[in-house]
């Protein structure tokens, strides 16, 4: 685990918006996605749950 993607997941669960959390740490948006999932895969859980038809970020209980 590194603290950069510990930063971003506390700023997405603030935001709960990829695009808007890349464009405060000016980094691209697959760069928190990739994050993201690499901290899911150190966890075996799943954060997020993305409903793409309502273009919304809903935080799991693990997430929580």
């Amino acid at each position: 685990m590194d603290t950069k993607s510990l930063e971003y997941y506390h700023k997405l669960v603030e935001e709960k918006n990829f695009s808007k959390v890349a464009e405060f740490f000016e980094v691209s948006q697959p760069t928190i996605t990739l994050a993201i999932k690499r901290l899911e895969n150190e966890y075996q859980t799943k954060f997020f749950l993305r409903d793409r038809s309502h273009k919304e970020l809903i935080l799991t209980k693990d997430g929580k």
